[in-house]
């Protein structure tokens, strides 16, 4: 089993982490809306207005006039993911890191998947005060749609686990994770 890490609007989540002020304001980290900029991230309260990633910076603030624009702390990001990659590798046997705010480790053998991953999750608030969400399958493309799946069940408030199945060949399971409330849904393979 393996399971994929997403780290949370992580540029938006660094920033809210060391300024807790923003937590709840509409926010982008990315390009000047004077100019030609985009955005890199925006956080979960900016989202509710349309503004994401890759959106051009002048867009954004008119779906969100009230939108604040930080500029992007690179070396401040890049610190954080290194410690949390850091102390990810001390608790998985295998880590690969895609990105400075995702990647797949491997479950040791032995542990329980579920409890594995909202373990992953206690280091990462403990490392660096963000969040992550976590998915847990025997494929890494299946991992992925379960951390995804993750992310969108909590902005629901909704701690869900789902059953993603391809073609009806082969099960995917995955454990949907979110403030230590797992549940686990199996389903065999069809005839």
């Amino acid at each position: 089993m393996l399971c994929l890490l997403d780290l949370d609007a992580f540029f938006c989540s660094c920033e809210e982490a060391r300024r807790p002020d923003l937590v709840g304001v509409p926010f982008c980290v990315g390009g000047n809306p004077d100019g030609r900029g985009v955005v890199a991230t925006a956080n979960y309260a900016a989202r509710e207005f349309g503004v994401g990633s890759a959106l051009p910076s002048a867009e954004a603030r008119r779906r969100c006039p009230q939108l604040l624009f930080l500029p992007v702390d690179i070396a401040h990001y890049r610190g954080a993911s290194r410690a949390i990659w850091a102390a990810l590798a001390d608790v998985s046997p295998a880590v690969e890191q895609t990105g400075i705010d995702e990647g797949y480790l491997a479950v040791p053998d032995g542990a329980d998947p579920a409890g594995f991953a909202a373990g992953l999750q206690r280091v990462v608030a403990d490392v660096a005060g963000v969040t992550c969400s976590v998915g847990v399958a025997r494929v890494k493309v299946a991992a992925k749609i379960a951390a995804d799946k993750d992310r969108i069940e909590a902005r629901r408030g909704k701690n869900i686990a789902k059953v993603a199945a391809a073609r009806k060949l082969v099960t995917l399971v995955y454990y949907g994770l979110r403030d230590g409330h797992i549940r686990a849904l199996d389903r065999d393979r069809a005839a």
